[in-house]
């Protein structure tokens, strides 16, 4: 069965600073093959953490960046507690280990705070929080 909610949202920071690197590097006329591969490094990278998506499947939760790369998912029975946050101390990076636990964003103020029975934190950071809390909710109550 496919996804029961599934929602994309892309970084318009990320588009804008690829547009600019492209656009500079056009400009530029960039020659030194070193300078080539850093900027190819650049886009491509970028290119990948352009996006995040979020899916609620029945029985689970899966996100991940661009076209499905480091790609997370999780059972709907391992979170203990899902809330709306605001992210405001969580930086600016796609990946990376927050104070709290992990964090996944492209942009936003917000994001969905999950507390795993097993102590762990994740954060998704998402334009549309409380319809991700909802359909989690919604779906774990149909597996009690």
């Amino acid at each position: 069965m496919g996804a029961l909610y599934r929602r994309t949202q892309f970084s318009g920071l990320m588009v804008s600073g690829l547009t600019a690197l492209m656009v500079t590097l056009w400009w530029v006329g960039c020659d030194s093959p070193a300078t080539l591969l850093l900027c190819a490094l650049v886009l491509l990278v970028g290119g990948l953490l352009i996006s995040l998506t979020i899916e609620v499947h029945p029985g689970f939760l899966r996100w991940y960046f661009g076209p499905r790369v480091w790609r997370r998912q999780l059972s709907l029975s391992e979170i203990d507690q899902v809330s709306v946050i605001g992210r405001s101390e969580d930086g600016r990076w796609p990946i990376h280990l927050g104070r709290s636990g992990w964090v996944y964003q492209v942009s936003g103020h917000y994001a969905v705070e999950l507390r795993l029975h097993c102590g762990k934190i994740i954060r998704l950071g998402t334009d549309n929080p409380y319809e991700v809390v909802n359909a989690i909710r919604q779906h774990q109550q149909c597996l009690s």
